[in-house]
């Protein structure tokens, strides 16, 4: 399936070895990174029919389209680290100094069944982030 068949906004995960490749898509950029942060959290837990009971804001420095990837995806990363939840919802916004701001909802840990390892990290080989005919296409390999 070609960008241009696919969904207005979607993702997939795929296997890679002993790591994974998360492919996001959608009509603009901070909406392909919420998804590729929806990947990322469905590569590791089920949340289906859990409410997020919190949420966490981080303001994220101006940086290239790829760079903004790669900090979301850490921030979500460093708040299952650090804060034991999981964002199950994101929304990416622009701040007026190019930078992004990133609102993740949360579900403790706990509430979410665990159905793969949690990522440890976002490798820079590969990465893609950028504008694809009338879209825009994320690619990413995560370390688990």
């Amino acid at each position: 399936m070609t960008f241009g068949q696919r969904a207005a906004a979607g993702h997939r995960i795929l296997p890679h070895t002993a790591d994974l490749i998360l492919e996001a898509w959608a009509s603009d950029r901070n909406s392909c990174i919420e998804q590729a942060v929806l990947a990322l959290v469905e590569a590791f837990i089920d949340s289906h029919g859990v409410a997020p009971s919190a949420s966490s804001t981080r303001r994220l420095p101006a940086a290239v389209d790829a760079e903004h990837l790669v900090a979301v995806l850490e921030e979500a990363i460093y708040i299952v680290d650090t804060q034991g939840a999981v964002p199950v919802r994101v929304t990416v916004t622009d701040e007026p100094d190019g930078g992004l701001r990133a609102l993740f909802e949360l579900v403790p840990l706990g509430q979410a069944e665990v159905i793969g390892p949690a990522p440890k990290g976002i490798a820079r080989h590969g990465l893609v982030c950028s504008r694809v005919g009338g879209g825009w296409r994320c690619h990413v390999v995560v370390d688990v």
